[in-house]
């Protein structure tokens, strides 16, 4: 696998971060609701729409089923094309659940520093007001991500770049798009438990791959072959790029 002169990776689809961040931005403040982890997120993405990404490298999804999404270490999340192509609903913001307010046993939802440099007051409940799409990103609260790395102890991803897609809430209930604590929370010396971990919520979290390295359109053509994921994943981090492939790419 090589590379053109312009450092744009000569494969069916290839595109670099720099690339990416070249096209029409997209910016929304959302939460991310985990499913195992003490604390859920509120925060401001910057990036470009996954359908916009496709349309600007010509391919078409006419009777493609389904869409991958996969990071360095083969970790892959299934999404349908309504999820890459529609937008999604608003969704609303509730405060007072963080660690000033609740303590740190307690307290489930991180909070950015600002919200848009109003009080959490002015918020609560209220519709956030940005439209929310499913994105590619590669900035969170103005910053660009740090780039993903294997945790040799633990065996786990840290960091979150170059890319990561990010998916909003899509619930059509309302009241299933908002935070809730994880799973495995200990509540018993806590207060306010009608927001322990509810199943039917939309934990959207947990579809974020960290360091998005592939966008893989299903069904796959006849003939047309996988990346090695496992030998070249990680190179595709160092390179900053993303490779797209499968149906109607050509």
């Amino acid at each position: 696998m090589g590379k053109s002169k312009n450092n744009i990776l000569v494969t069916s689809g290839g595109v670099m971060k720099a690339e990416i961040k070249a096209m029409p931005s997209h910016t929304q403040f959302c939460l991310g609701n985990a499913t195992k982890q003490q604390f859920d997120l509120y925060a401001t993405y910057k990036g470009v729409k996954i359908k916009d990404i496709l349309d600007a490298k010509g391919i078409d999804l006419t009777g493609a089923t389904s869409v991958d999404i996969l990071a360095p270490d083969g970790y892959a999340k299934t999404f349908t094309i309504e999820q890459i192509t529609q937008q999604y609903p608003d969704h609303r913001f509730f405060s007072g659940f963080g660690v000033n307010d609740l303590g740190a046993d307690c307290a489930f939802v991180e909070y950015p520093d600002q919200t848009y440099g109003l009080g959490y007051g002015a918020w609560i409940g209220q519709e956030l007001g940005h439209q929310q799409w499913h994105i590619l990103a590669y900035e969170r609260e103005g910053a660009p991500f740090e780039k993903v790395y294997l945790d040799p102890t633990s065996g786990k991803i840290n960091g979150e770049g170059p890319l990561r897609n990010i998916v909003p809430p899509g619930s059509d209930d309302d009241e299933l798009n908002t935070p809730d604590r994880g799973k495995n929370s200990d509540t018993s010396g806590c207060t306010m438990h009608e927001w322990d971990y509810n199943y039917d919520k939309d934990h959207n979290q947990g579809a974020w791959n960290k360091g998005t390295v592939i966008v893989r359109i299903n069904p796959m053509p006849e003939g047309c072959e996988e990346f090695d994921i496992m030998n070249g994943g990680w190179a595709l981090i160092d390179e900053e790029s993303l490779i797209i492939y499968g149906h109607n790419v050509e």
